[in-house]
């Protein structure tokens, strides 16, 4: 974990030092660095110790200096100094979205420390007056200003690790005979302004007051109404019950109200159920996970019998799209096949970010035709997990291919998707997606709406004729399950399965333990109504080659 805590750190730096203005040789020195460091694969105490830090690339003699800090003392003062620098206002205008460069500008020349001196200079039209913003940059910024004060969502991965941190300190307590997390972040939800805990205990609010007040993750805890503030930001609302009563709390707390309206107009429910199925017992309706709670028809398909069964990891087959070290992955490709071996995975599709994308590492064609020679030599050696030759090919600004499409015509699997070009028209997006899609070279579109959760809107995507150019040219559209990704959320996936558009289930892994990390992915297809039908991972080695060759007939 060193070399991820020091990278981050000399992160952290970079973006203090963008903001106060510092050359920008410097700041891409740490960025650099940092990339570097994580993406090491021999740990910082052995490099240290075999004085092969500075062989790393984009290391010299002052980050290597500030290495060896980090390691003796775990800290390092050049972060604490550019902290007490900043104002931690105008850090917070970063995590809103707002560049690390772009907030020192504003705070140099306009004064500006905080979202309402932001919000007041865009009303009295300064901003724009700034060299290179302009209007179109000045409406930007409106955006995350008007975004803020309706208030940050946290994404539900990280709501749920912080709600399930809390849970289980208090579970600690002999008090508290159950704690179980509620609300929408039970149902999958993708992102939460609130978290839900509900509480079996005898202890009064006042007592549990208390004991929150002292624990080092509570920033704030207050009684009337029950919860807490965590340090980062999410609040955690607490309901508190005797612990008979528990799973009646439970089932009500995890909602959603519609849920709740329909299920008791089937008949009198019980006031203190052993378990929550008890309740869909007395209703007469078989047991629906929260999960597919929806407040729509779900408690019509779970009489008929037609309520799709939850997902789990044992149905899926192989990833395709991960990241290697040929571009901006962490790990070779014989550790990933490894890795795809030990997970039982019949394939791994190896999408390393595409020429134009310099920043992650994207491959020049003789750089692919060379990663590509390297996969069929591992092919070679009959690993159970077969590496499949992919890219993630980016879109351009008018919707061209970043490589001809004979050297697309060499991979198994195309992934496309848009890294740039976010704040345009949706008509101009939808274009270039008409453009790029139209080609018939795409066989999977990444990440669809670009959104990054709780820190990027997503792109002005036109859903409904995405929907159509998926059918009319044979696109898979994914489910990125990284944490901060998780697009297509449920809503449209529920709409894209309504539509018969097929849905890859990937991780974008860039490291070894990105992969098999399907839970919140795997939670959010069963929010948005998929079977394992509808996942073309569900596919053996031999079928999904099968669909690829077919799908290529006449593609090029």
């Amino acid at each position: 974990m060193d070399n991820l805590q020091l990278g981050q750190i000399w992160q952290q730096i970079a973006d203090l030092l963008e903001i106060l203005g510092e050359n920008t040789y410097k700041v891409a020195a740490y960025r650099r660095g940092a990339r570097s460091i994580i993406k090491s694969p021999v740990p910082l105490a052995e490099l240290i110790a075999n004085e092969e830090l500075g062989s790393l690339p984009g290391i010299g003699k002052s980050l290597e200096s500030s290495a060896l800090e980090f390691f003796r003392t775990g800290k390092l003062e050049l972060l604490a100094e550019l902290e007490r620098q900043v104002p931690e206002d105008l850090l917070l205008l970063t995590r809103l979205g707002v560049s690390p460069k772009l907030a020192g500008r504003l705070h140099r020349e306009l004064g500006i420390e905080n979202l309402p001196d932001l919000e007041a200079a865009l009303k009295e039209r300064k901003v724009r007056k700034l060299r290179g913003i302009g209007p179109k940059g000045e409406q930007q910024l409106k955006h995350t200003v008007e975004r803020a004060k309706e208030g940050l969502p946290h994404p539900g991965p990280a709501a749920e690790a912080s709600a399930s941190e809390l849970r289980e300190l208090l579970l600690d307590l002999p008090q508290i005979q159950k704690a179980e997390i509620a609300g929408s972040l039970r149902r999958g939800e993708e992102e939460v302004q609130t978290a839900n805990l509900v509480l079996g205990t005898t202890l009064s609010k006042e007592e549990l007051t208390s004991f929150l007040s002292g624990l080092p993750l509570v920033s704030e805890a207050k009684e009337e109404p029950l919860g807490v503030v965590l340090r980062g930001g999410l609040v955690v609302e607490l309901s508190c019950v005797l612990p008979e009563a528990f799973y009646k709390a439970l089932w009500q707390e995890t909602g959603p109200r519609k849920h709740l309206e329909q299920l008791a107009a089937l008949g009198e429910l019980p006031e203190l159920p052993a378990r929550e199925e008890d309740i869909y017992r007395a209703a007469g309706v078989p047991y629906i996970p929260p999960l597919q709670r929806w407040g729509e028809d779900e408690i019509s398909l779970s009489s008929a019998g037609k309520l799709p069964k939850p997902l789990t990891a044992d149905i899926y087959k192989g990833d395709l799209h991960v990241h290697s070290n040929w571009s901006d992955g962490i790990h070779t490709l014989a550790e990933l096949q490894a890795r795809g071996e030990e997970l039982g995975y019949e394939y791994l599709a190896i999408c390393d970010h595409s020429r134009s994308l310099g920043v992650a590492g994207g491959l020049s064609i003789e750089r692919l035709q060379a990663r590509n020679a390297e996969i069929d030599a591992l092919n070679a050696k009959g690993s159970s997990c077969r590496l499949l030759k992919g890219i993630e090919l980016e879109i351009g600004a008018e919707g061209q291919l970043d490589y001809p499409l004979e050297v697309l015509a060499e991979l198994d699997i195309v992934v496309g998707a848009l890294h740039r070009g976010f704040g345009q028209p949706e008509e101009k997006v939808m274009e270039r997606l008409r453009t790029a899609l139209s080609t018939r070279a795409i066989f999977i579109l990444a990440h669809p709406t670009g959104r990054l959760l709780g820190r990027r809107a997503a792109l002005a995507v036109d859903l409904d004729e995405l929907f159509q150019l998926a059918r009319d040219y044979q696109v898979v559209l994914e489910l990125n399950t990284s944490p901060d990704r998780l697009d297509l959320g449920a809503e449209a996936l529920r709409r894209a399965k309504a539509e018969g558009i097929p849905i890859a289930l990937n991780t974008d892994a860039h490291r070894l333990e990105s992969l098999g990390q399907l839970q919140w992915g795997l939670k959010v297809a069963t929010r948005g109504g998929l079977e394992a039908a509808d996942l073309i991972n569900t596919l053996s080695l031999q079928d999904l080659q099968k669909r690829i060759e077919k799908r290529k007939g006449g593609r090029y």
